[in-house]
């Protein structure tokens, strides 16, 4: 039987910017509350849970006791504001963003455990002064601008809600969810937008944010804390015990990505600054303390960042050209040692046929096939059973030098043995596949 399957080209004849292993550094000028530095202070607790880095020099994190740090200098100095000095007990500021299009307008969201403890900010000064106002739900913990005046929020006990006054007010979505915690919200442009959070939640909005469908999860028993996507059909989710998934149909198949043997940190977000380059935080489970990873495939395999700072998590990254921040545990902050490289590569153009291994493999139910073509030729990649049977034609065209990648799913058919088969001009290659159910 022919299943129904999805082709996505892997690398580009053009990689696109480069971010290598740069060292990252603590910056901690101006990082106090009250006089007082929150760096590393065993009585302060202050956790930093959102970044968000506008261009190269304007940056900001937010945390603990509803701090807000600006800097003006790409992170070499920061000045903060606390907007809750009457309370005893702090509240959490956990997300902040800015509108791609109106960078004046950004929206802060945060809270504590009930509606008393809502915090939701705004400003329309490029964060001079915010202004609070009050949604009447417990916590939120991640925003997304579609538009200047459209965003949309979530947080605890599935809660989405949806502003289109640039955060002045706010609408609860019902969307049928409400005992698992909302974790990420991504809006890629002015109508789609997706949600993740626990219990394996991924939710997909084609509307702007009125209606909401769950889509295919790729671990139902997981949490799900960060959320990207390159277009409407290609999206990453991440989350706990170090699962990253990948998906080129919309998320009707995943595939499992690659982070490293034996590596169960739990995600905690993820910025792709091309469709290649990415960068995902993660730490704060068990003993397992914060980590960075890059990658410069898509994803395909992630590159954990050595050298960094042993800090119980990192909570949020946000790159903006050649700087880049990480909110961190114990009121750290992380900025690049140097500016990021913007150096534009070339790809390699292959020389040689190639049929690579599936990977992974074994696999269930979907395996990623990748090969190489020197030169333009028709490409015919299909799958077949033990008895020599056809199943599926993945590639049935005419297709220029460069690398591709084809997903196989294998929903619906038994585990064993299968072969793949790539014919491209004179090229023939078969390789052997195991499907473990």
């Amino acid at each position: 039987m022919t299943r129904r399957l999805s082709l996505a080209m892997a690398l580009l004849l053009i990689c696109g910017t480069v971010y290598a292993q740069q060292s990252w550094v603590l910056r901690t000028n101006g990082l106090v509350d009250g006089g007082v530095s929150i760096v590393r202070d065993p009585t302060a607790s202050v956790e930093m849970e959102g970044a968000f880095a506008r261009d190269a020099n304007n940056m900001w994190v937010v945390g603990v006791r509803t701090l807000i740090y600006r800097s003006f200098n790409g992170g070499l100095n920061w000045t903060g504001e606390r907007f809750d000095k009457d309370r005893s007990s702090p509240i959490t500021l956990r997300d902040i963003r800015f509108c791609p299009t109106d960078t004046n307008r950004g929206i802060v969201v945060g809270g504590g455990g009930t509606a008393a403890n809502n915090y939701l900010l705004f400003t329309l000064n490029g964060g001079r002064t915010w202004t609070q106002t009050f949604a009447g739900n417990p916590a939120v913990n991640s925003v997304r601008f579609l538009t200047p005046a459209i965003a949309i929020a979530a947080g605890r006990g599935g809660q989405i809600i949806r502003t289109t006054d640039t955060g002045r007010t706010w609408t609860p979505i019902r969307q049928g969810i409400t005992r698992s915690d909302m974790r990420k919200v991504f809006a890629l442009n002015a109508t789609t937008a997706m949600v993740v959070g626990d219990s394996g939640v991924v939710m997909r909005s084609d509307d702007a944010g009125l209606t909401w469908t769950r889509i295919r999860t790729p671990s139902p028993s997981r949490a799900f804390r960060a959320v990207w996507m390159a277009d409407a059909n290609t999206i990453w989710v991440a989350g706990d015990s170090g699962n990253v998934f990948f998906s080129t149909n919309a998320g009707a198949n995943w595939v499992k990505q690659s982070i490293g043997a034996g590596d169960t940190t739990r995600m905690t977000d993820m910025q792709f600054v091309s469709r290649n380059t990415g960068y995902m935080t993660g730490g704060g489970l068990g003993s397992l303390p914060g980590a960075l990873w890059t990658t410069t495939n898509g994803g395909t395999t992630w590159t954990r960042v050595t050298g960094l700072p042993t800090i119980a998590e990192f909570s949020a990254v946000s790159i903006a050209g050649t700087n880049g921040v990480i909110a961190c545990d114990s009121g750290i902050v992380l900025t690049p040692a140097a500016p990021l490289s913007t150096r534009i590569e070339t790809a390699a153009r292959p020389t040689e046929f190639a049929l690579d291994q599936n990977y992974p493999n074994p696999f269930n139910p979907s395996t990623v096939i990748s090969y190489q073509l020197p030169t333009s030729v028709d490409v015919k990649l299909v799958v077949y059973d033990m008895l020599g049977r056809e199943l599926s034609t993945l590639v049935n065209t005419r297709q220029a030098a460069g690398r591709y990648q084809a997903t196989f799913n294998a929903a619906g058919l038994s585990s064993g043995i299968y072969f793949y088969r790539l014919q491209a001009g004179t090229f023939t290659e078969t390789r052997k596949m195991m499907l473990v159910k």
